[in-house]
């Protein structure tokens, strides 16, 4: 009997070696949801503030201004559920990958290099924090610009106190 080629360790099932290409697949695919989410919003948000700036001459009432802030301050809300939302999917991804990790042999951890997650939900959290704070700031922008001139003029007429 050749003792070479005996396997030391059980070799995993073909399911659950597709289950865990699978959540591979998966993760990339929520983190470039999270980058096109960011992106579109960005997008988005340029054209409110396009729009805006480029009617801004024509006079808007104030309840279109506040309509262009109003619009932008949904699309930034809804930036935050969307992240989150794929953030939360991310970490049960990852709680999953882990225990089929935990089945493999100290031999393949050691060979792949596998670490265990102190905490899944943090592991992605500062990028996730970091596309929020981009959406947060272009919102700000955008609704700070559609409402300026509303803003100023009641600071104009309170200044003068004629209004």
């Amino acid at each position: 009997m050749d003792i070479r080629n005996q396997k030391t360790t059980p070799e995993i099932s073909k399911a659950v070696e597709a289950a865990y290409r699978v959540f591979f697949e998966e993760m990339r695919f929520a983190k470039q949801q999270q980058w096109r989410v960011t992106n579109y919003l960005l997008v988005a948000l340029g054209a409110i503030f396009g729009i805006g700036h480029a009617l801004k001459d024509s006079n808007l009432v104030p309840w279109e201004r506040w309509g262009l802030a109003v619009l932008a301050g949904g699309l930034v809300a809804s930036g935050y559920l969307l992240h989150w939302h794929l953030h939360r999917y991310m970490k049960k991804l990852r709680l999953r990958v882990q225990r089929i990790e935990a089945s493999f042999s100290p031999k393949d951890r050691q060979l792949l290099q596998v670490e265990e997650y102190k905490s899944p939900g943090l592991r992605s959290l500062p990028y996730t924090l970091m596309m929020i704070s981009v959406i947060s700031i272009a919102g700000l922008v955008v609704g700070y610009s559609a409402l300026r001139p509303t803003l100023s003029l009641k600071i104009e007429c309170a200044a003068a106190e004629a209004c």
